[in-house]
Formats: C-alpha cells, sequence, structure tokens
C-alpha cells in the first residue's frame, strides 16, 4: 500500500503478499517468533576505518537542563521513530516481521503512523526459485535482513516526517556497510531542516573507548563506559565521527547521554 504522506495510517508492504506467497509454495512452517533486535551482527564492515575525535574532555560529564529540552520540545514539531521485530527461525531459513512506527508529537495529541514489512530469508537457491518472486536468496540471511530494514526504516521516515522538525530515530547513525542509505535519508533531513537525533540502548559498539587507548582499558563498550561516567541528566562530551574510506560519512556529531 502507497503512502500519501499524511499520518495516522496503517500500511502494509507491497511485497507482503507476495512473501507470504512464496512461503506457501515452498511450505514453510514457522515456529513460534522470538523478539529481535537489530544490533550489530551480520553486518560487515567493508573494511572502513573509523576516526572519532572528542571535541571535549572525555573525562568530564556535562549537566543537560530538563527545562531548555522542555521548552524545545514545546516549540518544535518533533517526531519519534520505533520498530518491532518478530524473528521465525525454521529448516529452510529465517523469516522477519516487522513493524515500523513513525509518531508525530503534537500539541494535545499523539499521531502516528506504521508499515507493516514481511521477508523471507534462505541460502538455499532453489528455494527461493521454487518460492515466485517472494523468497530472498542470501548468504547471510541476518545481513540481508538489516539492509532491508534499514532501506524501510529510511523510507518510512522520510516519507511522513516534515521540517522544520525535530526526529528521534531508535538506531545508530552508524551501521556498517547501510551507512549510505542512512546517509541519503540524512540527506533528506539536511534539504528539509529536519535535526535528526539517533538514540542507541542495548549496545556493544565500542567506537569511542577504541578511540582512546586509556578507555579500551578499562571499559568494555562504549556504554560501559558512558554508564560508570555519567550521573542521571548528565552527558558525554560531543564525538566528530569520520570515516577514511567514505569520505561522505564525515563530520558527524554524537553524544551518549
Amino acid at each position: 500500500m502507497a503512502s500519501n504522506g499524511e499520518m495516522n495510517q496503517v500500511m502494509v508492504d507491497d511485497n507482503l503478499s507476495k512473501v507470504a506467497a512464496g512461503m506457501k509454495a515452498i511450505n514453510i512452517s514457522l515456529p513460534e517468533p522470538s523478539r529481535y533486535m537489530p544490533g550489530s551482527e551480520g553486518a560487515p564492515q567493508g573494511g572502513s576505518t573509523v576516526e572519532l575525535h572528542a571535541l571535549e574532555a572525555t573525562s568530564e560529564a556535562f549537566a543537560l537542563s530538563a527545562e531548555r529540552g522542555a521548552n524545545i520540545a514545546r516549540a518544535e514539531t518533533v517526531y519519534a521513530y520505533d520498530e518491532s521485530i518478530d524473528k521465525y527461525m525454521c529448516l529452510e531459513g529465517e523469516a522477519y516481521l516487522t513493524s515500523h512506527a513513525l509518531i508525530r508529537i503534537d500539541k494535545n495529541d499523539y499521531m502516528p503512523t506504521s508499515k507493516v514489512c514481511l521477508g523471507f530469508y534462505t541460502k538455499s537457491s532453489h528455494l527461493a526459485m521454487a518460492g515466485n518472486g517472494g523468497i530472498t536468496h542470501c548468504g547471510n540471511t541476518v545481513a540481508a535482513y538489516r539492509e532491508s530494514y534499514t532501506k524501510e526504516k529510511a523510507g518510512l521516515i522520510t516519507a511522513f516526517a516534515q521540517g522544520p522538525s525535530i526526529v528521534l530515530v531508535d538506531g545508530p547513525i552508524q551501521a556498517g556497510t547501510y551507512d549510505l542509505t542512512v546517509l541519503d535519508m540524512e540527506g533528506h533531513f539536511a534539504r528539509n531542516s529536519i535535526t535528526p537525533v539517533f538514540v542507541v540502548k542495548n549496545s556493544d559498539s565500542d567506537t569511542v573507548i577504541k578511540s582512546d587507548r586509556a578507555l579500551s582499558d578499562k571499559y568494555h563498550s562504549d556504554l560501559h563506559w558512558a554508564h560508570k561516567t555519567l550521573k542521571e541528566g548528565e552527558r558525554s562530551t560531543f564525538f566528530s565521527y569520520q570515516d577514511i574510506s567514505n569520505k561522505r560519512i564525515t563530520k558527524i556529531g554524537r553524544a551518549h547521554v
């Protein structure tokens, strides 16, 4: 189902019925699903070289102002994105049912829009051919899903988020091989006066601590460092990020809160 750009609707991806028909054609019987959270697994990094530079002292914490944040939220149009993913693992491959959601936070109400997508991924070319175009053949099922997921996510946000506004996005600003899809979304933001804020939780990222030997010797991950360094209501330094192998991915500010 195509969008018309208006909020407050539920859409079903155009390929969902085709995927369901393909699964039926190869007689897929799905087990009970497990809740899936996109992480770094299955996403090859493509040999990228990352440089991270602290713009302030990494040993310091900086106080946040709840009052200032509330004033900005009241003055600006704010959107928030999140998703829910069910993963089905069976003998023939893996299925992912994803509900992407974008909410516009109005003064007196919430205006939601959701899109439901389905994909089945297998390493068997025979099954993919028998699925009549509804089955995705790939060498890495998790990586193939992550690529589809990133494109679906970017597609929903760019179709409905209008500027000037702030968009809170669940998920990292960088995602290995799929950085370019995120950067295309960033280009849309820049052209439409949209300020994105990428929120990461439950992450095993070590990009920050690897930029400083003193931090990498002491901490397991970026979140471990932030948890031990910050108190409630504080943020860390901001960092500038540059991918040496891809000049499009450069000078992106990041912060752990």
